[in-house]
């Protein structure tokens, strides 16, 4: 790739938009939600709880419903989930990282629209529906 004036200035206007997603609110929410999580041991212990559950489950997810005690190793990793899901420092670590994420697609989709709308841009949330796959194979 050759770079002149033209690559130059697009790398600093890069620069630019990196700066202002970082400023955002989102992702200021985002940065303190994570270092919140970082620093809680219940959180900790929690994720560490749900990971041995885990483990145990897929030990033995292989031998399905004829696995002994496959039932109950099943709600016990679907009850380590949910208490670590519904732990305020995780549920808020979540709901931020899902708002960043939301406008980083915005940003990704506005990108391509704009050179051209049949562009497919693979959006990290489903819902966003806006110029996705679908569209572009005539779904709606």
């Amino acid at each position: 790739m050759i770079y002149n004036e033209k690559m130059l200035a697009l790398d600093e206007q890069i620069d630019c938009l990196l700066t202002a997603i970082e400023e955002s609110a989102s992702c200021l929410d985002y940065r303190l939600a994570q270092a919140s999580l970082q620093k809680d041991a219940q959180g900790s212990r929690l994720k560490q709880h749900f990971q041995q559950k885990k483990d145990a489950y897929e030990a033995v997810l292989a031998y399905g419903e004829y696995a002994p005690g496959f039932s109950k190793t099943r709600q016990e990793v679907l009850s380590a989930k949910r208490e670590l899901d519904l732990y305020p420092p995780v549920a808020q670590f979540r709901q931020a990282e899902t708002q960043l994420q939301s406008l980083l697609d915005e940003i990704g989709q506005t990108l391509a629209q704009h050179i051209d709308e049949k562009i497919k841009v693979d959006a990290g949330n489903p819902f966003f529906t806006e110029g996705s796959h679908q569209e572009s194979c005539g779904g709606k």
